[in-house]
Parts: C-alpha cells; sequence; structure tokens
C-alpha cells in the first residue's frame, strides 16, 4: 500500500509539472564568450530550460564563461572545450539526463577558483579531462531514482583535486572504466531530502575499472548502502592515505594498492563492516586504523593481512568469524580497553608479539617470546566463559592451584612451524581482585585439567598487570589465569554495575554472567570514597551459567555524593570489590518517615502543601504488607503487629511524584 502511495504521489507530481525545453547548438561565430548570443543557434543567451550541446567539429571559438550558468542539459560531445573561468554550473531535469560529457576538456583558467558542477538529476562522464580542481554536487527531488556514471565506457583524467558530493539515493559509479587522479580524490554521500519512491537502493561502486590515484582518498557516507571499491579484475592504485566514514557493508577488492606508509583508516560512529565473500585471499591492508566512535565495532568477515602496522586510536574490531593476520615485522600500537580486537588474531614471524585481544569492555593481551623461525605462526582469540559457555572444568585441577579464573579464557595455538614460547597473560581487574601478583598463575588446559605453568615473572599494578610463565611452552590450547593461596579472588564476572536516583533513595542495579561457588554480595557505602561501611547484603546465585540480574535499595543516601561498591564473596570466603559507582542528590526529599527505627507507630510528614494519596508498607522479599489510602497524620501506621527487619515505604503524593523510604522495625 506505500509503495503504491509512493508511485501514484510521484506520478501526480510528474503531471503537475509544465516540462518545456529549448534546444540550442554552441558555434562560436562571433566570439568564445558563453554570453553573447550570436555564438548560439539558434541566436539566444541559454537559460535553465535550454538543452545546450557544444559539438566537438566545426566551432569557430571555443567557450569561456563570463558568468554563472544555469541550464537544462548540458551535452558535450568528444573534441569540444569549455573554459569555466571559475564561474558555476548548474544543470538539471526532473528524472532526466542533465549532464552528458563524452570526451570533453573541461578547464579553467582563473587562478585560486575550482571547477564547479552542480547537477539536479542524471548524468554521465567519460573520456573526458578536467584540467584543475573539480567540486560535483548532485542533488534532486527525485534523485533516487536516478543513476550517476563516471567514466561508464572510458576513462577520465583528473588533473587536480575531486570532490564529489551527492545528496541522494541514487546509484552512483565512479570510475567504471580505468580513470586517473593526479590530486586528492573525495567522496561524501550526503542525507537524502527529497522524495523517495522505494525503487533502488542506494549503493556506490568506486573504482571498479581500476583506478590511479596519486593523493589521498576520502569517502564519507551519512546515509547508509554498500560501498564497493576496486575491483579483482584491475588494479587500484592509491599513493595517498585512504579513510573511510561508513554505515555498512564495505567491499574493497584484493588489487587495491595502497603506497608507502599509508593509512587505510576507518572512522565514524557508524556500524560498518568489510566484506569479500568467500573462497578468496585475504586482503592485504599495509597499515590499517582503527578510528571508530560509538559502540558499533568495525565487523570483518573475510580475511585481513596486515604487513605494516596496526593502529588503535578508538573503537573496536570485531573478527569472530575470521583471523586479522599480521605478517612478519607488522607491529601495532594503541590498543586499550576502549579499543581492540574482539576476535580472531594471527601473528606471523620472529618477534616477540603481544596480541591487542579483549572482550569488548576490557583489553586482555597475550605475550609471546620470539618464535625462531620467521615463517611460525601464532593465533589467539579471547573467549569469556559465558558467551561460549564453560567446557572446560574450573574444579578439574593441578592441586597448587587454588582457584582458576572463571572469566575467560585464552586459545592460543600454533598454526605453523614448531618454536617453543613463553606466554605472558595481561589481567585487567577491579580493585581488590588481586592482592598478591606473586600469587597468580598461569594455568593450561591440557586436555583433562588445568595445569599450572607458574610464575616466571610479574609486571604492572594491582590492577593491571601481566604474568608471565615460568618457561616455555610447547603445548598450545586454552590458557587462563589462576592462583593459589586465598589472597587473589578471581571472582563472579560482574558484567554491568549502576546507581540511580529512584524518588530519593539509591537504586543499585548489577549483573553477573557467570557465577561458581559465589556466596553473597554486600552493598557498602561511603561518603568520600575513602571510609565504607555495610549498608546491605545480598545473597548470591552460587553457581549459573546465565545473566543473572540483582537490586538493592539504598533508603537512605545523603545529600550531595553517595559512593557505593560491591563487595563480592565466594563460599571459601575470597573476595573481590566492585568498581566504585556515584550518585548525587541535589534536592530536599519532600517526604519525611519518623521514627526510624520505629517499634509501634511509623508517621510520615510531606513538605510545603503536598498531601499523601497512597502509602505501601512491602517487606524485603518485595510483597505489600500494608495497604492504606487515606492516610491520618494524627494516628499513623501501625506496625507493632510486624516482625522485626527492615521494609521500604512507598509513598505516592498529591503531586504525582513517589518516594520510598527504609525503615527499621526494632522490638
Amino acid at each position: 500500500m506505500h509503495t503504491l502511495i509512493k508511485s501514484c504521489l510521484v506520478t501526480l507530481l510528474f503531471c503537475l509539472i509544465k516540462f518545456s525545453s529549448f534546444a540550442q547548438t554552441w558555434t562560436g561565430a562571433v566570439s568564445s564568450d558563453w554570453n553573447v548570443s550570436g555564438n548560439w543557434l539558434p541566436a539566444g543567451i541559454p537559460n535553465r530550460d535550454s538543452d545546450v550541446v557544444i559539438p566537438g567539429t566545426g566551432v569557430t571559438n571555443w567557450p569561456f564563461l563570463s558568468g554563472n550558468i544555469s541550464l537544462g542539459l548540458l551535452q558535450m560531445e568528444r573534441g569540444s572545450q569549455l573554459d569555466t573561468r571559475g564561474f558555476k554550473i548548474s544543470v538539471g531535469k526532473i528524472v532526466a539526463l542533465s549532464l552528458s560529457l563524452n570526451g570533453a576538456l573541461i578547464k579553467n583558467t582563473k587562478p585560486d577558483t575550482d571547477i564547479f558542477i552542480y547537477v539536479f538529476s542524471i548524468a554521465t562522464i567519460t573520456n573526458c579531462t578536467f584540467e584543475g580542481n573539480t567540486e560535483i554536487i548532485y542533488e534532486g527531488m527525485f534523485l533516487d531514482r536516478t543513476r550517476i556514471d563516471y567514466a561508464f565506457e572510458g576513462s577520465n583524467h583528473y588533473k587536480g583535486n575531486l570532490k564529489v558530493t551527492e545528496n541522494g539515493n541514487a546509484h552512483f559509479s565512479l570510475s567504471f572504466s580505468r580513470s586517473v587522479f593526479d590530486g586528492d580524490v573525495e567522496f561524501i554521500r550526503g542525507s537524502f531530502g527529497g522524495l523517495t519512491s522505494g525503487l533502488y537502493t542506494q549503493q556506490s561502486i568506486l573504482f571498479s575499472g581500476g583506478a590511479t590515484i596519486l593523493g589521498n582518498f576520502k569517502y564519507t557516507n551519512l546515509a547508509g548502502g554498500q560501498l564497493t571499491i576496486g575491483s579483482d579484475q584491475s588494479n587500484t592504485n592509491i599513493a595517498g592515505n585512504v579513510e573511510i566514514v561508513h554505515s555498512g557493508p564495505v567491499i574493497p577488492s584484493r588489487n587495491i594498492t595502497i603506497g608507502g606508509t599509508s593509512n587505510f583508516k576507518v572512522v565514524g560512529d557508524f556500524r560498518a563492516f568489510i566484506y569479500f565473500g568467500s573462497g578468496f585471499s585475504p586482503f592485504v591492508f599495509k597499515n590499517l586504523e582503527i578510528a571508530k566512535t560509538g559502540l558499533e565495532p568495525l565487523g570483518i568477515s573475510s580475511t585481513i593481512t596486515i604487513p605494516g602496522h596496526l593502529t588503535f586510536t578508538s573503537g573496536y574490531i570485531n573478527s569472530t568469524s575470521v583471523p586479522i593476520i599480521l605478517a612478519d615485522g607488522a607491529t601495532v600500537s594503541g590498543a586499550s580497553n576502549t579499543s581492540h580486537i574482539i576476535g580472531q588474531v594471527q601473528k606471523i614471524g620472529d618477534d616477540e608479539f603481544t596480541f591487542p585481544v579483549g572482550d569488548g569492555t576490557k583489553l586482555l593481551p597475550l605475550t609471546i617470546s620470539a618464535p625462531s623461525v620467521s615463517t611460525d605462526n601464532f593465533g589467539v582469540s579471547y573467549k569469556q566463559f559465558y558467551s561460549y559457555g564453560n567446557p572446560y572444568s574450573l574444579s578439574s585441577k593441578d592441586s597448587s592451584l587454588s582457584k582458576v579464573s572463571n572469566k575467560g579464557y585464552w586459545d592460543l595455538s600454533r598454526l605453523s612451524g614448531t618454536s617453543n614460547v613463553q606466554i605472558t597473560l595481561g589481567y585487567n581487574e577491579a580493585e581488590g581482585n588481586v592482592k598478591n601478583p606473586s600469587q597468580l598463575r598461569v594455568a593450561h588446559w591440557q586436555g583433562t585439567r588445568w595445569e599450572d605453568l607458574g610464575n616466571g615473572g610479574t609486571s604492572g599494578s594491582l590492577t593491571e598487570g601481566n604474568v608471565l610463565s615460568a618457561g616455555a611452552v610447547s603445548s598450545f590450547s586454552p590458557f587462563t589465569l589462576a592462583t593459589f593461596g586465598s589472597e587473589n579472588a578471581l571472582p563472579v564476572t560482574l558484567t554491568d554495575i549502576s546507581v540511580q536516583n529512584e524518588n530519593q533513595t539509591a537504586l543499585l542495579k548489577w549483573s553477573t554472567a557467570n557465577e561458581i561457588n559465589s556466596d553473597k554480595f554486600e552493598i557498602e557505602h561511603s561518603l568520600d570514597a575513602k571510609s565504607w561501611r555495610k549498608v546491605g547484603v545480598t545473597n548470591a546465585a552460587y553457581n549459573s551459567k546465565s545473566v543473572v540480574n540483582y537490586e538493592f535499595i539504598h533508603n537512605n543516601p545523603v545529600q550531595g555524593m553517595n559512593y557505593y561498591r560491591l563487595k563480592m564473596i565466594d563460599r571459601d570466603a575470597t573476595f573481590a570489590y566492585s568498581k566504585i559507582i556515584d550518585l548525587k542528590f541535589t534536592s530536599k526529599a519532600l517526604l519525611t518517615v519518623y521514627p526510624n527505627p520505629v517499634a509501634k507507630k511509623v508517621y510520615l510528614k510531606t513538605e510545603f502543601s503536598f498531601g499523601i494519596k497512597h502509602v505501601e508498607l512491602i517487606n524485603n522479599l518485595g510483597q505489600i504488607i500494608t495497604k492504606v489510602e487515606l492516610y491520618d497524620s494524627t494516628k499513623g501506621i501501625d506496625v507493632s503487629n510486624l516482625s522485626e527487619g527492615s521494609y521500604l515505604v512507598k509513598v505516592k503524593l498529591s503531586n504525582g511524584l513517589q518516594e520510598t523510604h527504609r525503615i527499621l522495625l526494632t522490638p
């Protein structure tokens, strides 16, 4: 139905538009000035309704512009020439050919200006030469029904920089046949502001016939659609840097060569992924930089090889289905908690190497010592137990190990070669999890149990550091952290913790993804993040492989800053602390509950003129024990028949607000 309505609307608009055109051909009989009537046949200066043809032969003088021009159609035939002299060309018909340049020379002889062409609808540019920097903008009401082709049947040569902006949903082909770009190339795909017919899917096909770019290449897509760069049948050589800002699939050819020390850079806060299909050899990025913002990673669905440098500036690379391969001599920099690889990484070579892997919230690197042969290949991925299950029993371990981490493991494989290497595992823990790094151990799953590979030395702090295996490793499979003694907790996997203002109470929420032998959570409160006191206890799930959500209400936060943390306690009495979270209360509560603690009756008092509409008394099980619809401030609420303990008093005020207070019932 929606498609039918769109089609009818489009048809109606076409019927309402008056189409008129006036064909004129350039002769140059009088001079080269565009604005001389005698240079045209029939005579007259072209206007926005004119269909203009500049023939390639039989012309006395080639035209130059003496002002901005607006046409319905500009058609330049093979051998024709036009000097823009810094003025702008605007062409446009509704869903019709507006620009046809075939074998033409477009130049600009005015210094410090560019060739500028504004196109409203369909355009083709083939076998042309542009002398000077060129900017072309496409935009139109029905542009999503058009096709824009550059070099569809022949190559173009741009002797300066080229900037193309396409503000529509058109199918766009740049350099269908091999073209040469002497300067920088920038392509911007803006958002579409016209009417959408729904008939076409937006996509950009760049350099499908190959290209030579002597400068940098930048592609920015603000509207979505697929991007295809290059062709497996033709070479695309880019001398400078490549920067991609894109919100969709990126399909580059393996025949793209990026010169020198140049980067292939992916930036922006969009969801983007690189895809090649199956059955092809790995694509090679000489240098790759990830500089994405937001939460969406750069997804990889076909193998990438990096012989140069991988730079992490911001954002993640997701390579869970295929690996990123770093060749012999390749290096990595910038990996952090907010920028690393989630998935598979391989390293070829004979150098010590740190794999920049993590879980999407923390960098959890693994380092191997230098292999003995430059062709040796090692692969690593970090896997969380709660994402992949727990196929390796944590209770099956050497007697020298008191506990094995239940958070995750590094799957390290020797893919080729025979080198034995020492490994270093990185830990990234909340305060209190690691108290004595010397008691940490590297543990290896040898098929039936976790074996103790010892501690060959540690570095770093109590929250972020590294543990080296005691010797070289000859058998490769899962590795993880372990400990002996009771000082290092390595407790439950806490995936989220937050606190929010809930009617002038502090509502804490947290989630765990994997619990083994967990006992309880003690909720601690502080006014300065230094001195702590326990304000509550919540029982843990004991053993769980799925996500468990918890809540706790602190009924008496103070005005100003409140700090909270969890003390996560296992059944063997080991414990660790969560990160510290904070909540600031800036407004005074409208309700006072007194006395507290209470033995017989509890009274409620409101500030200002607000009345009390409804009161509920709730026990620790979440059950409503008492309801009061008409509260009498002179009588209060009788609680003498209730068991001692803590209760929530939930009050709805006449102004529509709700407040929750906790009271302690004593004998």
